[in-house]
């Protein structure tokens, strides 16, 4: 292949082969879901699969213009599953546009994949409930997905000064093009979509390598929901003395707050005078012996989640809602969960 034929491929691609194919799309049920069912069950609207290329978007809006008319009551919706190893950059945008304005989550089921461009379109996964447009980008264990940015691949030192910057200026325009488009999506804030911690990891990919989601560090930090069918705690957090800590420093990550998670977890069930007393029923633990990073803990037995608040040298930060899997600490690996 000649320099500047592969200049030219990497304007195109995100990491994709070159084809002439396009996704399959296979309704499999048109039933609405809570966001509950969702998570919890291998649940799933429509699949779709292989190379998603132009055109691919206005092929599934025409679906959801067909199938799935009526917007759905709140706060149920729909869910599509990807599996696909990429395609055309620009192409997994549009998907992810379609499915964000029409309030569909995403999901990568068991043994599938979703790479390049098909992991683009899963972040615009979404939930509606009550007007509110939220995140909702479902993981099943065992799935693969991974990130990368457009990137600039050619050999020789022959290829043309003018060239080279055609092509540098057509992978800029891709990845505004992606950040636009992430932040104009429906959602409560701006740039929910796409947090600025995972674009740090895409950028830092390599040409041939994938940026992957293979930690509960990056699935709290970037909104991505791992589902729990039969769920277990594993043994080694279930003392009152750990999980509260984990539980802690995963809602700080959640909002992008520095809390170094690999430190010791030195927790003191001891109020401290700086922050408020917790409510009746909840727990208060301290990540550290210094009082700069403490949480207010509530476990809601009916939706199986955490509420957190947390707080830092005495002032409240905010609030999180953890999944179970946020008892584990942060570097822990998702293939090694109990099944």
């Amino acid at each position: 292949m000649t320099p500047v034929f592969r200049l030219c491929a990497a304007l195109v691609l995100a990491a994709a082969p070159l084809t002439a194919e396009a996704a399959t799309f296979e309704i499999v049920d048109t039933r609405r879901y809570t966001d509950a069912e969702m998570r919890d069950r291998f649940l799933c609207n429509i699949e779709i699969r292989g190379p998603i290329e132009t055109g691919d978007a206005e092929r599934l809006q025409g679906i959801f213009d067909a199938q799935f008319q009526n917007p759905p009551p709140d706060p149920t919706g729909w869910i599509a599953c990807l599996d696909s190893a990429g395609g055309q950059f620009e192409a997994g945008i549009a998907l992810g546009e379609v499915l964000a304005r029409y309030g569909w989550a995403t999901r990568v089921r068991q043994d599938a994949e979703c790479l390049s461009a098909c992991a683009v379109a899963f972040l615009f996964g979404t939930f509606v409930a009550y007007d509110n447009a939220l995140n909702l980008r479902i993981m099943d264990r065992g799935a693969r997905v991974g990130f990368h940015a457009p990137r600039l691949q050619y050999d020789g030192d022959d290829v043309p000064g003018a060239v080279v910057g055609q092509a540098y200026d057509a992978a800029l325009i891709g990845l505004g093009n992606l950040m636009n488009a992430a932040m104009n999506a429906p959602r409560l804030a701006p740039g929910e979509v796409l947090p600025r911690r995972l674009l740090s990891g895409m950028l830092a990919a390599g040409a041939d390598e994938f940026y992957e989601i293979e930690t509960i560090h990056q699935l709290v930090a970037y909104d991505i929901v791992l589902s729990l069918l039969n769920w277990q705690m594993p043994e080694s957090v279930t003392s009152v003395d750990i999980w509260p800590g984990h539980v802690c420093v995963n809602a700080h990550l959640a909002q992008g707050l520095g809390v170094d998670p690999l430190q010791p977890i030195g927790l003191l069930n001891t109020h401290h005078w700086g922050i408020p007393d917790p409510p009746q029923g909840w727990l208060e633990y301290h990540i550290d012996d210094f009082w700069t990073n403490a949480c207010h803990i509530r476990y809601d037995e009916e939706g199986k989640f955490f509420e957190v608040e947390t707080f830092r040298s005495g002032t409240e930060t905010g609030s999180a809602w953890m999944q179970l899997y946020a008892v584990v600490a942060p570097e822990t690996t998702i293939a090694s969960l109990p099944r």
